[in-house]
């Protein structure tokens, strides 16, 4: 007798598509937020942007980078380019574009294709900082070691190519001038830069654009403004802050009087009047 043997075959399609999971670095290689990147594709010579969210708006399609990673799923049979579009706070946008090479990739088990290695890591350098400290010099000043310091004292930000001509710094975003603050630390790109002081009439300081004489050897006078500076913010200020002091000095003058008889011994209960061009009479 014969025997008959049945063979059932089973066919399993396996979706060809293959996660990518991007990493973000920042200083000391630890991770950063405000990353965004978009991811192209070549077809035909030409790169593609590829549709993120899946809205068909593929002109502004981004993806921020989360902590965990940001895992995209890419179809094979492509080159990929992913690239940083938006760097996080203080850092450099990464210049250096990812590429994936997935055209004779094949898809053989859903998921064990993970790529997740150095390749797929963007690393943003920081920027170089600057940090001031404003200190004021009252008339019984006489070391910086008694002196002041200001907070909250605020300085505009300029460029200039000869000292002659000053350019205001403006924030990327085209949102007002870039401004640094007395006491915090400001990143900017590498470059020379000088600082005109916003100076308040509660400062109680001669404002060296009125008074550049007192600020000699510390800036440049250009018309009627004082500019402190130059400072240049070189690649060693991305690990170590450029640090600098201005000492503003004080408008307010010390005075003392003696009331004496004639024979020059002091007197006491005295009342004297002072008076102030410009000003009331205040009396002690």
């Amino acid at each position: 007798t014969g025997s008959e043997l049945n063979y059932q075959l089973t066919a399993l399609n396996v979706e060809q598509k293959v996660p990518v999971k991007i990493k973000k670095t920042g200083a000391g290689g630890s991770f950063v937020d405000g990353a965004k990147v978009q991811v192209e594709r070549q077809v035909n010579g030409t790169w593609e942007k590829v549709d993120l969210n899946g809205d068909g708006n593929k002109e502004n399609d981004t993806q921020e980078i989360p902590e965990e990673g940001l895992v995209l799923i890419l179809d094979t049979g492509f080159v990929y380019q992913i690239t940083e579009v938006e760097a996080p706070e203080h850092y450099d946008i990464n210049q250096n574009p990812i590429k994936i090479d997935l055209t004779d990739k094949t898809v053989r088990s859903t998921g064990s294709d993970l790529i997740d290695d150095e390749r797929t890591v963007i690393h943003n350098t920081q920027k170089p900082s600057i940090k001031i400290t404003k200190l004021l010099k009252k008339a019984d000043d006489t070391t910086e070691a008694t002196m002041e310091e200001m907070k909250d004292v605020t300085f505009g930000v300029y460029t200039s190519t000869d000292e002659k001509t000053f350019t205001p710094l403006m924030k990327a975003d085209g949102s007002g001038q870039v401004t640094l603050t007395a006491g915090e630390t400001l990143y900017l790109d590498a470059g020379t830069y000088y600082l005109k002081e916003t100076v308040t009439e509660g400062m109680n300081v001669l404002d060296p654009s009125k008074y550049p004489d007192l600020y000699e050897g510390k800036g440049v006078i250009a018309g009627e403004s004082f500019y402190f500076g130059p400072y240049t913010l070189t690649d060693a200020n991305r690990t170590e802050t450029l640090t600098g002091t201005i000492t503003n000095i004080s408008s307010l003058g010390v005075l003392q009087v003696t009331k004496t008889d004639d024979k020059s011994s002091p007197l006491s209960g005295a009342e004297i009047e002072i008076s102030y061009q410009y000003l009331s009479l205040i009396h002690i």
